[in-house]
């Protein structure tokens, strides 16, 4: 029997990846291992570019962007603060490597685990109309597009207005901690300045970007030197209003290791989850939490930009203009098809320095038989603990087959003897398989897997 499979990354099946002819027993390696991808970096020109509305007609006459507002909406009736934050989840993934949704990627260092992150939300927003987008239209819609869309209407939903949003981004599969160059809250506005411009974003739309913290929060941390060793002087900033200070402090004890309490970083407590021009009015009082955002009032680069915005009622408007060419830093190649969709928000591995760093989850397509490939079965496959590459084990979770007589969760999951549409045994081997296989139009990736009990 012949039996023809091809790797998807989650959710999306990538119809027109190239299927390859393998045999049963490779078969039987590639459940029980995630599967090892090569790391490409996606890089260079295209002629292409975002559009707005570049899902119409693409989605079995489904709207797109109309599922993932349902989805945003009904989160943000729930808990009103989710919107503070996708729209950060949005600029965390936009200011690194461009909107490529590789913020979403697992890995023992991927972007999530870099120290900005660590308190970045919206990730189950975004998995839940991924997973909406999947049943309308399987492999068509990015994940950097769904978090871009969810973003515009984090901010219409506050109270922001409605921008329209460009689309059409594909997903990356590079998601490095090192990688993550997020200015830091305690930067000077030069500072700021430079690392904004290495992105492409000049100093007006930064201080119209930082703008989106008039519905932020922050915890103690970022900001308890202000309120009693600003600048190692054992004094408060200065630049704080001292009714402030005086507040903060009981919510920030000097010594407490607890950081629980979320602060607004807009001090009009009428304006917390509204976007406004509020933000610029407080720290124009003194009243900016961290310091970065203080320092934009005070700061001649900047001061005058957030006069007029306070003063102004053009705010909505342009901050939803910003955000659009916040989505536009160095995009990837547009969307050319099934391959360039990532799902289930995986870091891929790194065959020639294999450190364990598995899929999580890993989707296959089987298809069995002469009239390949309307035969098929799905095996969804979450990885159990077990030894992998060089020793190193993945976390413990539950590993799901088709047949009814499996019966996970397995601590080390084991191949079946044989294959088929609906299997009645998986017997346990021993086995080292060498296991080829493709990701789309890219090379031909070869790795040797050998679990062990």
């Amino acid at each position: 029997m012949d039996i023809f499979i091809s790797s998807a990354f989650g959710y999306s099946q990538k119809k027109k990846e190239k299927e390859m002819k393998i045999s049963a027993a490779v078969v039987a390696a590639a459940f029980s291992l995630a599967f090892s991808f090569i790391l490409v970096n996606f890089t260079g020109q295209c002629d292409a570019a975002l559009q707005q509305g570049f899902y119409k007609g693409k989605c079995n006459s489904q709207d797109v962007e109309a599922i993932v507002a349902s989805v945003v909406k009904r989160r943000f009736n729930d808990k009103p603060r989710v919107a503070a934050g996708l729209i950060r989840l949005f600029f965390h993934d936009c200011f690194v490597n461009g909107c490529d949704a590789s913020i979403l990627l697992d890995g023992d260092s991927s972007e999530k685990t870099a120290p900005p992150n660590l308190s970045v939300s919206g990730y189950d927003v975004i998995d839940e109309a991924k997973g909406l987008l999947e049943e309308a239209c399987a492999g068509v819609v990015s994940c950097a597009d769904i978090i871009a869309i969810a973003a515009r209407d984090a901010v219409q939903l506050s109270g922001g207005g409605r921008y329209e949003v460009q689309t059409g981004r594909r997903d990356g599969s590079v998601s490095l901690a090192s990688n993550v160059d997020l200015p830091s809250p305690r930067f000077s506005v030069s500072q700021s300045a430079d690392a904004f411009a290495k992105k492409g974003i000049g100093l007006t739309d930064m201080v119209l970007l930082l703008g989106g913290h008039t519905i932020g929060f922050t915890n103690c941390s970022l900001f308890r030197d202000r309120l009693y060793n600003f600048d190692n002087t054992g004094k408060p900033d200065p630049t704080m209003d001292p009714l402030l200070v005086v507040k903060l402090r009981l919510i920030c004890p000097r010594n407490s290791p607890a950081d629980r309490t979320p602060v607004s970083l807009d001090q009009n407590l009428a304006s917390t989850f509204i976007v406004d021009n509020s933000f610029y009015k407080q720290i124009r009082l003194g009243r900016g939490i961290l310091q970065i955002d203080q320092a934009l009032a005070l700061d001649p680069l900047t001061n005058n930009t957030v006069a007029s915005l306070a003063n102004g009622n053009d705010f909505l408007a342009r901050f939803g203009q910003a955000m659009v060419k916040l989505g536009a830093v160095d995009p990837q190649m547009v969307l050319s098809g099934d391959a360039d969709i990532t799902s289930d928000f995986l870091v891929p591995q790194d065959v020639n320095n294999a450190d364990g760093n598995f899929f999580t989850f890993t989707g296959m397509r089987v298809l069995i038989g002469e009239d390949f490939p309307t035969k098929f079965t799905i095996l969804k496959a979450s990885m159990a603990e077990f030894p992998a590459l060089n020793g190193h084990s993945v976390s413990y979770d539950v590993l799901q087959f088709p047949a009814v007589s499996t019966n996970p969760p397995h601590t080390h999951p084991r191949p079946p003897s044989s294959f088929s549409l609906s299997p009645e045994a998986w017997n346990p081997v021993s086995w080292t398989q060498p296991t080829s296989f493709s990701r789309s139009r890219y090379k031909l990736v070869t790795c040797s897997s050998s679990p062990r009990d």
